[in-house]
């Protein structure tokens, strides 16, 4: 179990630079886990997200 903080969609793209639309749009699709506690918000831990990100990488340096 980790212990790390769970953040907004919104509070994720500010913390990533990335344009809202797509961290919403990737929860929406299923591709980020998102977590609901007591309503419909969605929420997701930081290092999750990065971790997604990094794993759909497509060429590029390494």
């Amino acid at each position: 179990m980790t212990s790390e903080k769970l953040i907004t969609l919104k509070q994720a793209a500010e913390a990533l630079g990335l344009p809202a639309f797509k961290i919403y749009r990737a929860a929406k699709n299923g591709i980020l886990p998102t977590y609901t506690i007591y309503n419909s918000r969605r929420l997701v831990r930081l290092s999750e997200v990065i971790s997604t990100i990094n794993s759909s990488r497509q060429g590029g340096a390494e």
